[in-house]
């Protein structure tokens, strides 16, 4: 009878953990060669923060397994490895692009984009740059 009960014990708190364990409704994107991606670039920020950039657009040129691929920038040509949830789908205009979608990459990519500097002054109140 203790025998018995040990085992049933022990397989309900296995099926606990493994209930806890999964996340519902979420799953690891799956890309394959020659999809358009942007990849997320983590770098320390300030006092131990970190910050991801995401950087691109970049190619899918091979894979390492099923969760590591190798993709290629298509701006630098810099080649790379990033696991699949480092990766988001990236898409171009004939596949209905939003400009919003265009402005974080253009920003985010590269830096910002300034077209013409109109003013600039110091704010010494707030300790910073204003520019126009």
């Amino acid at each position: 009878m203790h025998k018995r009960s040990a085992v049933v014990n022990v397989a309900t708190r296995a099926a606990g953990r493994k209930h806890r364990a999964t996340k519902k409704g979420t799953s690891m994107a799956q890309f394959d060669i020659g999809d358009y991606v942007l990849y997320a670039d983590v770098w320390q920020h300030v006092r131990g923060k970190l910050r991801v950039k995401w950087c691109g657009p970049a190619q899918v040129v091979s894979t390492t397994s099923n969760w590591i691929f190798e993709i290629q920038n298509l701006v630098t040509g810099q080649r790379k490895e990033a696991h699949a949830s480092r990766l988001k789908f990236y898409a171009d205009a004939s596949l209905n692009v939003t400009e919003d979608l265009l402005l974080h990459v253009a920003h985010n990519g590269e830096g910002h984009v300034v077209h013409s500097l109109l003013e600039a002054r110091y704010n010494r109140q707030e300790k910073r740059h204003e520019i126009k």
